[in-house]
């Protein structure tokens, strides 16, 4: 997960959740965009 640790069961449900929502899906996938700009960024 992009901010820690979850527990085992919010993790599967949110990966569950993310097999189907499209619009998390994509916002997920900006986010992981993101994370890795920055840490090139920072470099």
């Amino acid at each position: 997960m992009q901010d820690g640790n979850v527990s085992l069961p919010l993790y599967l449900r949110i990966r569950l959740h993310l097999i189907w929502c499209e619009a998390c899906k994509r916002f997920e996938q900006q986010m992981r965009f993101l994370h890795m700009a920055m840490r090139r960024y920072r470099q």
